[in-house]
């Protein structure tokens, strides 16, 4: 794929959006997301990477009570 096509705007949602496909299609169950705070970006391999910015995300979930 041309890297122009790949453009990728807060790459911290890409984990979070791959798990929901993967829970609509009944690989798992979403209840098992239900109390789970997900934020991680997959490389175009599938490999699991951390995102930036994730202690301002955890200290926003705490201060919402999310």
């Amino acid at each position: 794929m041309h890297r122009l096509l790949c453009v990728r705007i807060g790459s911290g949602f890409d984990l979070p959006v791959a798990l929901a496909l993967l829970g609509t299609m009944g690989l798992f169950p979403l209840e098992n997301l239900s109390r789970a705070m997900v934020v991680g970006e997959l490389s175009h391999d599938g490999e699991i990477r951390s995102a930036r910015g994730i202690l301002s995300v955890a200290v926003a979930t705490r201060e919402h009570e999310l």
